[in-house]
């Protein structure tokens, strides 16, 4: 073989060359970016899973309280509702002949709507109000 045949042959070689290695190095730095990128996108999940995580736990602690919260008021509701049926169990006699001035009668009807309202505001929605005594 000639010297420019051994030449060109080199020169085809070193070309050969150049491109695989242009072709390899972008294919490794394509790789390179989309690993980045997953990992970029594994550090975000991560992240949010980690602030779930922290929510649902926050969730829980304020649902308990809400639970206590809840069953007290219940605890209340019930010893207020003790206390009125033990006053009017008292006053029964007095009211069988509806012997109560204007003005009691004025305190119970107030009474009854300020229960209303708060029956009404109950936890898990509101309640249709009391119903007004002769159809009122």
């Amino acid at each position: 073989m000639s010297r420019t045949g051994i030449a060109l042959l080199a020169l085809l070689l070193t070309l050969a060359g150049a491109a695989l290695g242009y072709w390899r190095g972008h294919a490794a730095g394509a790789q390179e970016v989309e690993a980045k990128r997953d990992a970029k996108a594994v550090q975000d999940m991560t992240e949010l899973l980690a602030s779930h995580s922290t929510l649902v736990k926050q969730t829980g602690v304020a649902s308990a309280a809400l639970r206590r919260a809840i069953a007290e008021r219940e605890k209340a509701d019930e010893a207020t509702t003790q206390e009125l049926k033990d006053v009017l169990a008292n006053t029964a006699p007095t009211r069988v002949d509806c012997r109560h001035d204007a003005g009691v009668m004025r305190q119970l009807e107030a009474a009854r709507e300020r229960a209303a309202r708060a029956a009404a505001s109950g936890v898990d929605g509101a309640v249709p109000g009391a119903a007004r005594a002769g159809g009122k």
